[in-house]
């Protein structure tokens, strides 16, 4: 994992997945709308999972309701490991978290990277 986050941009490789990514879309927030996204339809479209005839109050907490892309990701990758626990930590599992930790800095540094990534 050390050398995977050691290496500069250029020289990595991210990892495939080792599913499918499947077929639900990702919302996004269209740059003409002047409604914030929580308010729009595709918010909505966002929590299919959610039966909202079934409550009056909904308290996620600080985290808030886990969307339908993240569910199915999820399901994914429990799916993957259940299939085949040795090739899952063998092959698997390292380069990906290596991969969210490199993504989870270039997401939180505007400069040194590389340092951060040490």
């Amino acid at each position: 994992v050390e050398e995977l986050m050691r290496l500069s941009d250029e020289d990595y490789i991210a990892p495939e997945l080792p599913f499918e990514k499947g077929s639900v879309k990702i919302p996004t927030r269209s740059p003409d709308v002047a409604a914030p996204f929580a308010n729009s339809g595709r918010f909505s479209d966002s929590y299919s999972h959610l039966d909202r005839s079934q409550w009056s109050f909904l308290n996620h907490g600080a985290f808030g309701l886990a969307t339908d892309v993240g569910l199915s990701r999820a399901r994914s990758w429990r799916m993957c490991l259940e299939s085949q626990p040795l090739r899952y930590f063998d092959r698997y599992l390292l380069n990906h978290l290596a991969h969210s930790a490199r993504s989870l800095v270039d997401f939180v540094a505007t400069e040194n990277k590389d340092k951060m990534r040490e």
